[in-house]
């Protein structure tokens, strides 16, 4: 009797030692499940970014993601971003992680690994000069017109020496510079108007030689610079 009670007992604790186990197994799911639902917000591109930009708060959105996937580089806040510039293009939805970002001295050291060899990076103040300045686009390729001012002949004095006119002479005052210059690089934004915006400045791929001719037709007086846009497409086919 003894003996069957004990038998008894230890069968007791043999089948509740197996329910443990068993309920123990099925809460590990649960929580695994649980740990893989888990989220965290950061922040990530309301839009486009596009390479050398300086980032505004308009820019960034919070975004949740699954925990188990956020980088331990994101940035958690847009204040972390803001007045920051990008080292490269940045896609509307894509997570910021701080290799993406840096100051205006950081970024612009890695500009010049994007210099060809034989080739300068020579920026040009662009303001509100005419032409199509206010819709380029970093890789956008343009050609360079320079409009210089002439004074047409009025005669000469006693002495054989013209006289002085501002009447524009008659015939050709303006010339191609250069064809087929790409747009390396935009400046900060001089202002926004009817939808394009405006540059404070350009920076273009040019040989040394194009690099002397353009700061010598900068520094003439009365010369004018004018951009004119080349179509991306039609050189994209040309190269295919």
């Amino acid at each position: 009797m003894k003996k069957i009670r004990l038998l008894a007992l230890a069968a007791a604790l043999v089948c509740g030692l197996l329910i443990f186990l068993y309920m123990k197994s099925l809460n590990k799911p649960a929580a695994a499940s649980q740990e893989e639902t888990a989220v965290k917000a950061v922040v990530t591109a309301a839009q486009d970014i596009p390479a050398y930009t300086v980032i505004t708060e308009d820019m960034l959105t919070l975004t949740e993601y699954p925990e188990m996937l956020v980088s331990d580089k994101a940035l958690l806040s847009t204040e972390e971003a803001v007045g920051l510039q990008s080292s490269r293009a940045v896609y509307a939805g894509e997570m910021l992680i701080r290799d993406a970002l840096g100051s205006a001295e950081e970024v612009g050291a890695s500009l010049s690994c994007r210099i060809p060899e034989g080739l300068r990076a020579m920026t040009v103040d662009i303001g509100l000069a005419p032409g199509v300045a206010g819709y380029l686009t970093e890789g956008d390729h343009v050609d360079v017109l320079v409009y210089e001012e002439t004074d047409a002949a009025a005669g000469t004095d006693e002495n054989g020496q013209p006289l002085p006119t501002t009447t524009p002479a008659l015939g050709e005052t303006s010339r191609i510079l250069f064809e087929d210059v790409e747009v390396l690089t935009t400046g900060e934004v001089n202002m926004v108007r009817d939808g394009s915006v405006i540059y404070s400045n350009l920076t273009f791929l040019l040989t040394p030689d194009q690099c002397r001719i353009l700061t010598d037709a900068e520094m003439r007086p009365g010369c004018s610079l004018y951009l004119t846009l080349r179509s991306r497409t039609a050189e994209e086919e040309a190269d295919a």
